[in-house]
């Protein structure tokens, strides 16, 4: 019972998945929070009247206070974010968001010990606006943008390391065509430095200028340069938007490029695949043939319907059970994730999995490895809703298992080969033959990176 309860806990402080109403309702009330923090924090830098800072001080106390049950509840939890550390709170308190959670709150109550005039400290207080980094968390344009950036990383460093070289080129340049003529403004190579900053930004502040004909030659070129140094970051961030709103726009809410991905083939060859004990072997048999007269090669083709790469129907196990042809293909194509298990897959592992991984691809798990699942985890992963599954081996466990995936029209995919997938998120196409009346059938699983 007291694991329910901090595993419900866990479940609305993390960013809202879902449907989650609760979990929506706590993200909300912390973004509201953060923004008011940082207004409180903008306030107070004006002359208020003693009423007036007293309520922002009030406001602030209130927001802290918050903040710090959040973090207390995050450190309670931490096993739940980290099943598989040993030192799980540990671990949390090193993360990121750990650390900006903290320097956020600390400063509040240093206050009550420090004195308030202290400059230095009034500075580290500021530190709160640290939070606002949080806000990207739970926002999905914000989102975007960050993954834009990622994305094009390598090229916006490769753009910002151009206009150092060109920065420091200018400032050399620029200090021995004006020191003899200005000593005072072009003293050292860091005075010209400050001055090609200016001028290559476009800034302009103008409190250090060329005076001789051959610095102002130098100037107009470093101008005219500047301009198209700043438009080379601008240009790559903008194609990268523009690229990855082609994305989303074109295979609606699947990310999927039709210009850049990878295609892996998930299936196992048909005739050649070992089957299970006690399933037939897969024979094929050329009943018609070119090289016999015939105007046509025309094959017999006789398999089991769990045979190689294929789907398990609800009828597999349940007499009144969904057949093959009746499973949506909307739960057999859609975003999914692949994660590499060694042992027994257990309800924290799916967790775990939930928590890193976005609320769309975690609807579809593909399990790469050897491994078993444990009744827990089949249990749980009915629970929230999955809508299929995939192993590599040739059964996703035993009868059990399978009675409890199946109960809710989970589908199944067995025989998956993953050997060349690394784990992350991929859009998958596994929609099986469409048999009448069948337990199962053959599918052509293909995953394509997104």
């Amino acid at each position: 019972m007291k694991r329910g309860y901090r595993k419900r806990l866990f479940e609305i402080i993390q960013i809202a998945n879902g449907s989650d109403f609760c979990s929506k309702a706590f993200d909300t009330v912390i973004i509201s929070l953060i923004i008011i923090s940082i207004a409180v924090t903008f306030l107070q830098t004006f002359d208020l009247s003693a009423g007036f800072a007293r309520l922002l001080y009030i406001t602030d106390t209130i927001c802290m206070i918050i903040f710090s049950l959040e973090y207390a509840l995050r450190l309670f939890t931490a096993d739940l974010l980290y099943p598989e550390s040993k030192h799980p709170i540990f671990t949390y308190v090193r993360s990121a968001d750990a650390v900006i959670d903290l320097l956020s709150i600390l400063p509040f109550y240093l206050s009550q010990l420090v004195p308030p005039g202290i400059v230095v400290f009034r500075l580290i207080r500021v530190s709160r606006i640290l939070k606002l980094f949080k806000i990207n968390k739970y926002s999905d344009p914000m989102t975007f943008i960050v993954a834009v950036i990622k994305r094009k990383a390598s090229q916006l460093l490769a753009s910002v390391f151009l206009v150092m070289v060109l920065m420091f080129a200018a400032s050399i340049l620029m200090y021995y065509a004006e020191h003899d003529a200005q000593p005072e403004a072009f003293n050292n190579a860091f005075s010209g430095l400050w001055w090609a900053v200016a001028t290559l930004s476009t800034t302009g502040y103008g409190d250090i200028y060329p005076v001789t004909f051959l610095g102002r030659i130098i100037g107009m070129l470093i101008t005219i340069i500047g301009l198209f140094a700043v438009a080379i970051p601008t240009g790559i961030l903008t194609a990268g938007f523009m690229e990855a709103a082609s994305n989303t726009s074109s295979a609606d809410d699947s990310g999927v490029s039709a210009d850049n991905f990878r295609i892996y083939d998930l299936s196992k060859e048909l005739i050649s695949c070992p089957v299970y004990p006690g399933d037939p072997q897969p024979e094929i048999k050329r009943v018609m043939s070119i090289s016999n007269g015939s105007d046509y090669n025309l094959s017999r083709i006789i398999f089991g319907s769990h045979a190689a790469t294929h789907v398990d129907a609800p009828l597999h196990f349940y007499e009144d059970g969904n057949t093959v042809e009746q499973i949506a293909l909307s739960r057999c194509v859609g975003r999914c994730v692949v994660e590499s298990v060694n042992s027994e897959v257990t309800p924290e592992k799916i967790v775990d999995i939930e928590n890193r991984a976005s609320s769309a691809a975690a609807k579809r798990i593909l399990f790469r490895g050897k491994f078993s699942i444990n009744s827990e985890a089949a249990a749980y992963l009915n629970e929230i809703g999955i809508l299929l599954i995939g192993v590599e081996n040739e059964t996703v466990g035993d009868n059990n298992i399978h009675y409890e995936l199946l109960r809710k029209n989970m589908v199944i995919i067995e025989n998956l080969e993953l050997s060349e997938v690394e784990d992350g998120e991929y859009f998958l196409f596994a929609a099986p033959l469409k048999i009448a009346e069948a337990d199962g059938a053959p599918v052509r699983a293909v995953l394509v990176s997104v």
